[in-house]
């Protein structure tokens, strides 16, 4: 004998009357307009027959399905139907809608809520009594308003009162209850089923950034675990981003078993109506949901300075599941990119943080007013300060801000920082406005930048902490783009990875319209000699061909497809090229500039050597890390203290922004003054000799 599976729990007050009995006259309509039936399992035929409900099981041999059955029960407004599976036990209770009109109402109440039973074409709807009595506050609505119509559909108006006679009497001490819990704001396990009404807007912010989020109720019901514990579950829907699409999809809340009466708002996900902030909370998510709708069109820049997540497999399964992952917090800081799409290319299409996904025929191509409240609490993206992809909490991402004065951070010998400003400002004035008004502009060859307002590839030398990477940042701040920062062990040493993670690297950059800033990259730029092993200069050929193909691209203009043959590799790259000059700068920076290959100095549009620390140059770099405490009235520090430091202690731009930090914090947790003596004895204590080497800051 064949089981059936089995998907809804019945609760047991659904099969059995209820001690309120309806008027005398309203109980004769029901009899007959309302017929109880069993539905059992047939061993022969594996199907279900129905026969008239007698409360006990039937086996009966069914050659084929008998079509004059299901049409005698066609004269009843509903039959309600026990469905009895192969063991000969109740399983659920389900509701055929036999009136047409009445389905129809039922059909607008329950629209896009998962409720409804459609099955085949030659079938009535059918819908579970618990759905059904989530419905009675809608019914009694259609009730009346029909009532108030001059020429009102008596029919209609037959079923509707059949439907409100048979929720009184099987459902009328249970709504009774209800009411009663709610008006004190209680509720209990047995009666969540009414509290989710259709279409009803539930509220949680149960999630691991602790944030508002507001859903539409699909379904709910009651389940039993391996561990026969029950619970409850919800499902409901929300407008997010998954990567791919934009739309709605559906997600699903547990709410364990417990006791007695609990207050609603404590629960994981409960109606909104019920929170006592309502109204400041559409108000609040209905401009965050705008904000949403406005990130999720394209890469953005942003600012953000809060916990965010990442997510990691937990080492167990194959990743396809959610449980298999996990989300873990992180704090990132400073400029974050908000860019869906990119996030779907380099992360795991399983991903717990793309989930839940949007469902096919959901898709989305802008929010609706009416629904911006249901926009999802996170977007995805990168942070560019701690390098991971990640979810950001949509409330707490801010404009970037941008530091036009970086370069007076930048102590190098004078008049390098003003060249190079010049050179960003020229080259983002040129990225701003496109191809200069002068034709005459277009034909200058400058000795300084080739291709004048176009890529921009250079290279910053000199010794660790005289301030390459610091000149980087200004150059990012300055052109008003985010740094994205590559390292030679971010791209490996063998020939395959260093290849495929440069590659990706470009792709972020083109597509984010970074500076790309390679540090260290010694081991890249090194000349290829017989010397050298063939891995090493196959490493600096792949290097130097993707950073030309890249620069080609910054040069190119195209309208639509452009095909790029790079004759020197003998290879065909097909891009799609924007609409506008896409503006890149690319930095690189090394401490052997004398070991550079010939083939990277030819294709440089500027270089710049610097100098090891003096001691002016060091005055300025304590100036820039303690100026506030130099500019306080009846501070214990001066210009003349700066210098004795910049004469006693060799130390590098990074030991020198250490040092003052460290010598800060002291001074707060003493509740002292910073002073000489202070900054002596935390250079001392933290190990920095005078001969100590520079680190890069």
């Amino acid at each position: 004998m064949s089981n059936i599976s089995v998907n809804v729990q019945v609760e047991s007050t659904t099969l059995t009357a209820s001690s309120d009995i309806p008027q005398e006259k309203e109980k004769e309509k029901e009899k007959e307009k309302i017929l109880r039936v069993d539905e059992y399992y047939s061993r022969y035929s594996c199907r279900h027959r129905i026969t008239r409900k007698t409360r006990q099981k039937h086996y009966a041999k069914t050659k084929k399905r008998d079509l004059k059955t299901r049409a005698q029960f066609e004269k009843y407004t509903l039959v309600l139907r026990r469905v009895i599976n192969a063991k000969g036990l109740p399983e659920k209770i389900e509701i055929d809608i036999k009136s047409v009109k009445l389905a129809g109402v039922i059909r607008d109440i329950f629209d896009n809520v998962e409720t409804l039973m459609l099955g085949r074409s030659d079938e009535s709807p059918a819908i579970s009594p618990d759905a059904l009595f989530l419905a009675w506050d809608e019914l009694e609505e259609c009730e009346a308003k029909e009532k108030l119509k001059t020429s009102p559909d008596h029919q209609l108006l037959d079923d509707l009162s059949i439907t409100l006679a048979y929720l009184e009497k099987d459902y009328g001490t249970r709504r009774k209850q209800l009411q009663g819990l709610m008006s004190d704001g209680l509720i209990t396990f047995e009666l969540l089923c009414g509290l989710f009404k259709p279409h009803s807007e539930l509220y949680t912010n149960k999630n691991t950034l602790r944030e508002h989020q507001v859903l539409r109720f699909v379904s709910g019901n009651e389940y039993e675990d391996r561990f026969d514990q029950r619970f409850y579950k919800v499902y409901a829907c929300l407008i997010t981003h998954d990567g791919e699409n934009l739309g709605w999809a559906r997600a699903e809340f547990e709410l364990p078993f417990f006791e007695g009466n609990l207050p609603i708002t404590d629960l994981n996900l409960f109606p909104l109506d019920m929170h006592p902030d309502k109204e400041s909370i559409r108000q609040e998510l209905a401009d965050r949901g705008r904000f949403f709708n406005a990130l999720v069109k394209g890469p953005t820049c942003k600012w953000y300075g809060t916990t965010a997540l990442y997510s990691r497999e937990r080492g167990r399964g194959w990743g396809y599941k959610e449980e298999d992952w996990e989300e873990i917090k992180f704090l990132a800081s400073k400029r974050v990119m908000i860019d869906p799409l990119a996030w779907a290319i380099h992360n795991h299409s399983y991903d717990i943080l793309c989930r839940p996904e949007v469902l096919y025929n959901s898709r989305l191509q802008w929010v609706k007013d009416h629904d911006l409240i249901f926009c999802n609490h996170r977007v995805l993206g990168f942070s560019f300060e701690e390098k991971r992809w990640g979810a950001f909490a949509v409330s707490k991402i801010k404009e970037p801000r941008w530091n036009e004065a970086a370069f007076d951070k930048v102590i190098v010998p004078k008049g390098q920082p003003e060249l190079i400003k010049d050179l960003m400002c020229d080259h983002r004035m040129r990225s701003e406005t496109g191809d200069s008004e002068n034709p005459e502009d277009d034909d200058d060859d400058d000795d300084i930048i080739k291709g004048k307002g176009k890529g921009l590839l250079g290279l910053l030398s000199g010794n660790p902490g005289v301030g390459k990477t610091l000149t980087a940042e200004a150059v990012a701040e300055v052109l008003h783009r985010p740094l994205y920062t590559v390292s030679a062990g971010d791209l490996g040493t063998c020939v395959g990875d260093v290849d495929e993670k440069l590659n990706q690297a470009l792709d972020i950059i083109r597509r984010w319209d970074c500076v790309l800033l390679i540090d260290e990259a010694d081991v890249f730029l090194h000349r290829r000699d017989n010397n050298v092993s063939l891995e090493r200069n196959a490493i600096v050929s792949i290097f130097l061909r993707r950073l030309e193909l890249v620069m080609s691209l910054y040069q190119l203009k195209a309208k639509g497809s452009t095909s790029l043959l790079i004759r020197e590799q003998r290879l065909t790259y097909s891009c799609e090229i924007m609409n506008r000059y896409f503006q890149g700068v690319a930095i690189l920076t090394t401490n052997r500039m004398e070991d550079i290959d010939d083939a990277f100095m030819s294709r440089l549009h500027f270089k710049f050597e610097y100098k090891d620390l003096d001691s002016p140059t060091m005055v300025g770099i304590w100036k820039n890390f303690l100026a506030k405490e130099i500019s306080r009235p009846g501070g214990h520090i001066n210009e003349a203290d700066l210098e004795q430091l910049a004469k006693e202690y060799m130390l590098s731009g990074r030991e020198i922004k250490n040092a003052a930090s460290c010598a800060k914090a002291i001074s707060r947790a003493r509740g002292q003054k910073l002073s000489l003596e202070l900054v002596k004895d935390t250079i001392e204590k933290l190990g920095y000799a005078p001969e100590a080497r520079c680190i890069e800051y």
